[in-house]
Parts: structure tokens; C-alpha cells; sequence
């Protein structure tokens, strides 16, 4: 027999995430995403030419400059061993940059309502999903810039110093793609967007190590290069491609202000992915829960 008691609501939705039910969202977001490039194949091909012409173009005005760096142990190296890592960053930081715009475009086209409604377990699979499709693209721009750069100049790495590379190319794109995509869920539309990109990348690699090395750089730009986090991950990676060696103490920014090693360098850039994740959840808890 029904009594009253019996017919009560429940108020609280048991929301069990487990692994598999999250591991099946991500894949689903991805997957989605993936599709999207290979119906639209010119956006991979385009990210992948755009830095292969950097390096031809300011590899042939430059060719014949050298140029010394105070954290490597060789006088004077030719400009475009120079550039070859900080094109290799930059590369990885524009993609990661532009991370949040499949979800902007999603917000716009009222795609994100359907999935906000659907019975997701966990909101966060926007961020982890666009995180894991960035990083995956950014390594096959950097693997084709790595082979370009072989067959130019006829160098190679070994293993550990190109796993080295791309671990770095994942901190930096996780970083990265955790702010474009919360601001992907705070800016009105997509114009604001592109209008942020737009303000923000062409700074952002001239304020770094990426085009010339910070002892030339006047004072209060020495300042906003020891902010930026590409010099971070320039500065390893020049290490590893010129010198072949890395080693936790070696000291890869130096200036009247601040000097850092190698392992504050990854402390960092731990600490601002963990800050970015707390950020990312609060995000979301603020706008759709």
C-alpha cells in the first residue's frame, strides 16, 4: 500500500562519477572535436605551414647572423638555432590559445545548451576534452616543425630529448588551454574572442625569448618576459636542442631582478596549471551549476 511517505521526491541526485561513465564523456567530446578537423582538414594544414614559414623566412634574413646566449656554453651560435625553439613554443601557444573557440562557437550555435542538458556527469569534461585535442595537435605541429628542422639542417635528437620536448609542449599547452577555454565560457561571443587572441599573441612572443635573448632587452621588458610563461618553456627547450643536455640546477633566466633554475622553472609551471584548475571548476560551478 502507497502511503504519503512513500511518494516523497528525492532531493538529492545521486551523482556517482565513476571512471568509465568519465572516460566515456571525454572520449565522446573528443571524438566530436577530431570529426570536426577532418571535415575541415585546411585549419591542421594551415597551423602546420604557418610556422614552417616563420622559420624559412626569418631563417633566410637571418641567416648569416650569429648571436650568443648567456645560458649556453657555446659563444656564438647561428640565428636560426637560435629560433628554432621558440618558434617550436610559439607554435604550441597560438593552437592553445585559440583551444576555447570550438566552445564559444558551441555556446553561439545553442549546441551547448544540448549538451548541458544531457546527463553528463561531470561539466569538467569541456576542459579535459579540448585540453587532451589541443595537446594532441600541438605535438603533431611540433613533430612536423622537428622534422622539418632535421632535413634542413641535418641534426636529430634522441628519445629522451624529444620526449623531453613534448612534455614540456604539454605543460605549456595545458596552461594555456585552461584560460582560453574559461574565457571561451565568460566573453559574450566569439568576436570578443578573436578580438583577445589578436591582443594577446603577437605581445605575448615578443615579450619572450623566442626572437632574441633577454640580455638585449631594455629593463621593463626584462620584467614582462620573466612573467610570461613560453620563456619558460623556450629556454628548456633551447637548452635541450643546442646543448643536448638538461639538468635540474642549470639556470635558464638570469636578470638584475630574478633568477631562476630549471626545477623553480617546472615548480611553475605546476602551480600554475593546479591555480588554472581551480579556476576552470569555479567557472563552471558559477555559470552552470
Amino acid at each position: 500500500m502507497l502511503t504519503i511517505n512513500s511518494l516523497k521526491p528525492c532531493l538529492k541526485v545521486n551523482n556517482n562519477l565513476s571512471l568509465s561513465n568519465y572516460s566515456r564523456e571525454i572520449y565522446s567530446l573528443i571524438k566530436r572535436l577530431y570529426i570536426q578537423i577532418l571535415k575541415r582538414p585546411t585549419i591542421l594544414i594551415t597551423s602546420m605551414v604557418q610556422p614552417l614559414l616563420w622559420l624559412i623566412l626569418f631563417g633566410a634574413l637571418f641567416k648569416e647572423v650569429n648571436i650568443s646566449s648567456q645560458y649556453i656554453d657555446i659563444p656564438k651560435i647561428q640565428y636560426i638555432y637560435f629560433l628554432n625553439p621558440g618558434i617550436i613554443i610559439f607554435t604550441t601557444f597560438t593552437g592553445a590559445l585559440n583551444a576555447g573557440l570550438p566552445t564559444i562557437f558551441d555556446r553561439e550555435f545553442g549546441f551547448l545548451n544540448r549538451l548541458l542538458i544531457s546527463p553528463m556527469k561531470s561539466y569538467y569534461s569541456f576542459f579535459i576534452s579540448n585540453i587532451f585535442f589541443t595537446t594532441l595537435i600541438s605535438i603533431i605541429q611540433s613533430i612536423t616543425i622537428l622534422i622539418f628542422i632535421y632535413c634542413q639542417q641535418n641534426t636529430a635528437y634522441s628519445l629522451q630529448q624529444d620526449l623531453m620536448i613534448f612534455i614540456i609542449i604539454t605543460l605549456l599547452t595545458i596552461i594555456v588551454s585552461h584560460l582560453s577555454t574559461s574565457l571561451a565560457f565568460l566573453l559574450p561571443g566569439h568576436i570578443e574572442f578573436l578580438g583577445f587572441t589578436l591582443l594577446v599573441n603577437l605581445p605575448s612572443l615578443f615579450a619572450s625569448t623566442a626572437l632574441a635573448p633577454i640580455a638585449l632587452m631594455p629593463k621593463w621588458l626584462q620584467i614582462l618576459v620573466c612573467i610570461n610563461p613560453m620563456t619558460y618553456a623556450i629556454e628548456v627547450a633551447r637548452n635541450i636542442m643546442i646543448q643536448h643536455t638538461l639538468q635540474l640546477n642549470m639556470k635558464i633566466i638570469e636578470t638584475d631582478y630574478i633568477s631562476i633554475h630549471l626545477h623553480e622553472s617546472i615548480f611553475l609551471f605546476t602551480l600554475f596549471n593546479l591555480t588554472n584548475i581551480v579556476i576552470s571548476k569555479y567557472i563552471i560551478q558559477y555559470k552552470y551549476q
